[in-house]
């Protein structure tokens, strides 16, 4: 009857918490007895003197410019940032984060062989395109050569006509004093 009492007092307290926690509603009953009143008297012929020193000594506080607090960058403002700042954050978070993933996703059997095959067909095509170029370059050059080789020879006397020559001032002196002799 007296349980039944305390929780038309207490109507808080549920009959399922009796049942899920039964230690927890227990403590809880008798702490609501009221019968821990005299806790502060049991507590009153404790001496407390070590207690009392140890709050009434001032703190030692370091002074020295290696504190905790005091190191690191001033600049960053107790963890405020621009806009900019976060974005470039964010950007190299966003980086690591895709190179993380790309590491996984490679370590995957099916995707290495996909990615060596991949790799192999590009090779083969670019062989293939470095072997189309080289093979147009030596046509052109045997064509330019055929062209060259086909086409008629000028003879000296012509192509003499409009090569200049080189002369020395000591030839014209001499050449110009043998034709004055004769």
């Amino acid at each position: 009857m007296g349980e039944e009492f305390r929780r038309r007092d207490r109507p808080y307290v549920s009959q399922t918490e009796d049942l899920l926690d039964p230690d927890r509603a227990r403590a809880r009953r008798t702490a609501g007895d009221g019968s821990d009143a005299d806790a502060l008297a049991a507590l009153g012929s404790i001496d407390f003197a070590a207690a009392r020193a140890r709050v009434m000594a001032p703190r030692e506080v370091d002074a020295s410019s290696s504190r905790a607090c005091l190191r690191g960058d001033p600049s960053l403002k107790s963890g405020l940032m621009t806009a900019d700042s976060y974005h470039k954050q964010q950007e190299e978070l966003m980086t690591r984060e895709r190179k993380s993933a790309e590491e996984e996703r490679r370590k995957d059997p099916e995707v290495k062989r996909s990615e060596e095959e991949q790799r192999r067909l590009e090779a083969e095509k670019k062989d293939c395109d470095a072997a189309t170029r080289s093979e147009q370059e030596r046509a052109q050059r045997l064509q330019a050569k055929r062209q060259q080789l086909a086409a008629p020879q000028k003879s000296s006397s012509a192509r003499g006509a409009g090569v200049k020559k080189a002369r020395l001032s000591f030839d014209e002196d001499a050449g110009s004093g043998d034709d004055s002799d004769a």
